[in-house]
């Protein structure tokens, strides 16, 4: 009897992570690094015994979508969106850097959080490119209240987003 209460539980869940995350997934047990390709890796060989990851693991709040059974396997999995781009890195912070004078990679790894969760949440994963840098700044404005974003969070998401605009080629995309 249980067993029937538990099965229900897990399907209402799956239910409303599907609804409040993007649509656009992917199986992943690693963080992409930031110049690898967008695909699919079951596990992250390290080359070196003492080489570690420069990225966090992903957690079940920074990104779990719903719980899916694994490919002919009867155990669930994390299955996790796939971003819109990666984690920025120190090419991110150099275009960055001297525009904003003090800058450090703390804060656009925040605004990538924050950005990835919170923003994507609602308008699932839509290109940063897209967008001018003028219209990024009145949409933030405009959302950080919606979403209740401090002012330090603001900062961070609108500075991710200009750096990822700073260091990608622009491809306009009607929304």
């Amino acid at each position: 009897m249980q067993f029937k209460y538990i099965i229900t539980l897990i399907f209402c869940l799956n239910i409303f992570l599907a609804c409040n995350t993007s649509r656009k997934t992917m199986v992943a047990s690693s963080v992409p690094e930031p110049d690898e390709k967008k695909e699919t890796t079951a596990v992250k060989q390290l080359s070196k015994p003492e080489e570690k990851p420069t990225e966090p693991a992903p957690t079940i709040l920074s990104g779990m979508s719903i719980l899916s059974p694994a490919a002919n396997q009867g155990l669930p999995t994390f299955v996790i969106p796939y971003e819109v781009v990666s984690a920025p890195g120190e090419k991110q912070l150099m275009a960055m850097q001297e525009k904003y004078q003090g800058i450090t990679i703390e804060t656009l790894r925040l605004g990538h959080e924050l950005f990835n969760v919170t923003c994507t949440g609602c308008h699932e994963q839509k290109s940063i490119y897209a967008r001018t840098e003028e219209s990024w700044h009145i949409i933030v404005d405009d959302m950080a209240m919606l979403a209740e974003l401090n002012d330090i969070e603001k900062d961070a998401v609108m500075k991710y987003v200009l750096s990822v605009k700073a260091t990608q080629n622009s491809t306009k995309i009607d929304e």
